[in-house]
């Protein structure tokens, strides 16, 4: 057996995401009609913190203040409000504003806390609860604190060493950063002077509401036309709300604002706008809001038909800070999530004028009359049912040919409102709402619905099997002992067993047109780092060990902001192979020191369905796909701190010793074992064999089925201690590696 130690230095690629933040007192006046404008302007202005988030297939405006996708006063310099471009780069934009509605009876008088154009909400939290409304107190509006926060991956950054107390973080105490880039805000409605109405016009207004905003968006294949949006909507007064109903508010224009219609899919639950004609090629566009989880109910609260609709929501995600993933989780029994109930809409010019309205419209019913839409031929809450692509349902899938009167019989600057319920919101209880906004395109107006369609059941796929998106391996498990001027950090294998199910979800392999299959075991090594100061951005790598793969470097192609391809070469090793400890000698007694192992995965360039003109030989290569090529944990993941020298623990055993050379009693192997004691706190007196052998392909007759990276006569290694194994090749923690010697097959219990 040869045996060969290699010391390595390995360039760093670093994979930059973008947050733009602006922070601004202004009036926020686009695309309002001419009755509301006078009265927005004279409205004291908005407190308004924006930041322009560019990670993914959208560029979109998020604010402080409950609006989304709405970029005013035109930070970027576009002359243009919109705020949602898509895609990236394109100056096409397909949402120009978007925001929550929430609604609800208040001493039996409707009420609505909304964000249109303007918002009805102010920045910050509400600092004291379970009282009536007049007694709630808010935080100040104008406190820098009360900002859009923007982290990713890389964990550092100002918003990342200063997130705020209310967001969410893991059990380590870190922002709980779980995709490619995510935004959180906080704001309420108590300041009654943002009604968008006089109180004759909307008598009582404001709720005590408080609402996080965060936006998640994931740089990964098709969930890069995907933004994920959480609300966690707190009710702080004491007062329940009955025949209450949330909203998702939006003014889309698909590139034409001018051109566009609306539908929605009731079976998916999504509410689209889409273009009435085709707008030449390359021009075609939708996009449309889905509720992937409502408001929480009991049943015994709900009519029997909304029960039975709904009957199969019984499933939320929940946010485990340990692993720092969101875990499906079953509601308990007789409870469930409601899905959209309603679908509404209303054109530029035909805005509701008071909170009667926005209560109606939110319902489904006529915004003036409160009377129930007949929606295409169906009696139901859904104006505008259909499927465009198979010409079902008779509004406006019919384009121009719409049949239904007093509705829309041609295209139009429509705005469209997408609501669940009616429920109560409990006085002091809080609801989880997450929402997806789905952006597509297509070689005409159809193709754009059918591709919006194939993204949302897979946004919907990946949000019901938990968020799952390409995401680095396990945090390696790391100890770390100081002893007189040195330091001596060990980790498990734990991260080589991380299992990255993003292909399987997000169906990437070459039987549906991409160039590689994505690896579900893509481990690729380590990276040991220090810190004097344990902050982010403050680790210098010491050491980094690769698997002994041929993988060193990889070309990925990408998909530039001016929509050309370049080329880059991402080194991932050079194949030194792994280790799972190293020693610092190059520190000084007394000084405190953090240490932190990261682990990084390697991807093959994975070229995605569809195909781009190559700008160099004019050949058609398969489009970027956008999928990371390597991931990497975050060195504050899994950090601990050392001083040399200083007296350890009682636990400690100080005193460990290896007494001579490891013998060789029996066999023919010309393996050898080389001591070295890494953790002196985890010897345990005793002696210690360690017997080198090939898998057998049976046992007692029977035939050994192996799994994973196992296989018949493998060249293998135990380390027995007082006739217990201990250890088994360098997989110490994978019970794939262990078989039963009982039946002949593979035993995880083992």
């Amino acid at each position: 057996m040869n045996k060969r130690k290699l010391i390595l230095l390995m360039s760093v690629v670093t994979v930059a995401v973008m947050a733009i933040v602006f922070s601004l007192s202004t009036v926020g006046i686009a695309k309002v009609n001419n009755a509301k404008s006078l009265k927005l302007k004279l409205k004291k202005p908005d407190i308004t913190d924006i930041a322009l988030v560019a990670v993914n297939n959208w560029n979109y405006a998020m604010r402080n203040n409950g609006s989304y996708m709405f970029d005013s006063p035109d930070i970027d310099q576009n002359a243009n409000n919109a705020g949602g471009e898509f895609p990236r780069g394109s100056n096409i934009y397909i949402v120009y504003a978007g925001g929550l509605y929430i609604g609800t009876l208040k001493s039996g008088i409707p009420v609505v806390s909304e964000t249109e154009f303007a918002t009805e909400f102010q920045p910050g939290p509400i600092i004291n609860d379970n009282v009536p409304f007049a007694d709630l107190t808010a935080d100040n509006a104008l406190s820098a604190t009360n900002k859009v926060y923007f982290v990713d991956r890389s964990g550092s950054g100002d918003d990342y060493n200063n997130w705020p107390a209310l967001a969410p973080v893991t059990s380590l105490g870190i922002p709980a950063v779980i995709a490619d880039g995510q935004t959180w805000s906080v704001f309420n409605d108590l300041d009654i002077s943002l009604n968008a109405e006089s109180e004759l016009e909307s008598p009582n207004p404001g709720l005590g509401m408080q609402v996080a905003l965060e936006s998640f968006a994931f740089n990964a294949g098709p969930l890069s036309d995907v933004v994920y949006f959480k609300f966690t909507i707190t009710n702080k007064t004491n007062t329940n709300y009955p025949d209450s109903y949330l909203g998702m508010w939006m003014d889309p224009d698909v590139n034409n604002a001018s051109n566009d219609i609306v539908g929605v899919d009731t079976a998916r639950g999504l509410g689209f706008c889409y273009n009435n004609t085709n707008e030449g090629l390359g021009q075609d566009f939708a996009t449309g809001f889905d509720f992937f989880q409502g408001p929480v109910v009991n049943t015994t609260d709900i009519s029997t038909a909304l029960a039975a609709k709904f009957v199969d929501n019984d499933t939320v995600l929940v946010y485990d800070p340990v692993a720092n993933i969101y875990r499906p989780t079953l509601l308990p029994a007789g409870q469930i999530w409601l899905g959209a109930t309603a679908f509404n809409t209303y054109a530029n010019g035909t805005d509701p004028v008071d909170n009667r309205e926005r209560y109606n419209l939110l319902k489904g019913a006529d915004k003036s009359t409160g009377v129930q839409k007949v929606g295409c031929g169906l009696n139901d809450y859904y104006a505008f049912r259909g499927n465009p692509i198979t010409g079902q349902g008779t509004c406006d899938v019919a384009g121009s040919a719409n049949p239904m009167g007093g509705l829309f019989a041609t295209a139009a600057d429509q705005r469209i409102l997408h609501g669940v319920g009616p429920f109560t919101i409990e006085a002091g209880s809080s609801q989880e709402i997450w929402v997806g906004i789905i952006g597509a395109g297509g070689t005409n107006r159809l193709t754009a619905v059918s591709n919006m369609f194939a993204t949302d059941d897979l946004a919907q796929k990946t949000f019901s099997a938990g968020l799952i998106a390409p995401a680095p391996p396990a945090v390696p498990q790391i100890t770390v002992y100081a002893s007189n001027k040195q330091v001596d950090i060990s980790w498990k294998n734990n991260a080589e067993l991380s299992k990255d199910d993003a292909g399987t979800i997000l169906t990437i392999n070459t039987g549906n047109g991409y160039s590689e299959d994505y690896l579900d075991y893509d481990f690729q090594g380590y990276r040991v780092w220090r810190s004097l100061t344990g902050l982010p951005g403050s680790y210098t790598r010491l050491a980094q060990y690769d698997k002994a793969d041929g993988i060193t470097r990889v070309q990925n192609y990408i998909l530039n902001a001016q929509g050309d391809v370049t080329i880059t070469y991402v080194d991932v090793g050079t194949d030194s192979g792994l280790r799972y400890n190293y020693v610092d000698t190059d520190v000084t007694n007394g000084t405190r020191y953090f240490y932190s192992v990261t682990a990084y995965d390697a991807q093959p360039y994975i070229g995605g369905p569809d195909v781009y003109p190559s700008p160099v030989d004019g050949v058609d290569i398969p489009k970027p796909s956008g999928l990371p090529i390597s991931l990497e944990t975050s060195p504050t993941s899994n950090v601990v701190s050392v001083v040399p020298w200083h007296a350890p623990a009682t636990n400690l055993q100080n005193n460990a010793t290896v007494s001579g050379d490891a013998a060789h009693p029996t066999g023919v192997s010309d393996g050898f074992v080389e001591l070295e004691v890494v953790d002196p706190a985890a010897v345990v007196n005793g002696s210690y064999t360690v017997n080198f052998y090939n898998l057998p392909d049976s046992v007692g007759g029977k035939e050994v089925i192996y799994d994973g990276e196992t296989s018949a006569d493998q060249f293998v290694f135990n380390v027995v201690r007082g006739g217990n194994p201990i250890a088994f090749s360098t997989k110490v923690d994978d019970p794939r590696t262990f078989i039963d010697g009982g039946n002949g097959v593979l035993d995880l219990d083992s």
